[in-house]
């Protein structure tokens, strides 16, 4: 089966992407895949506008990256 995103197309979708925060903050997450966030200082956060588009950015990025989807309002 083809892949409909790659990763850059998911990079292109985020509306923000900066250095991992989630560590110093984490109460303000609920996670929603993944339990195990990675705790990486080189770890990357993407931000999205739904959760249908984080969803299937998550999906691409988990086959080859450790890999969490968390939420915050």
């Amino acid at each position: 089966m083809k892949q409909l995103l790659n990763y850059k197309d998911c990079e292109d979708l985020s509306n923000t992407i900066c250095k991992s925060f989630y560590h110093g903050r984490s109460d303000e997450f609920e996670v929603w895949r993944n339990k195990k966030v990675p705790n990486n200082k080189n770890s990357i956060m993407y931000f999205y506008d739904n959760l249908q588009t984080a969803l299937m950015s998550y999906n691409v990025f988990k086959s080859k990256h450790k890999c969490s989807l968390v939420w915050r309002e």
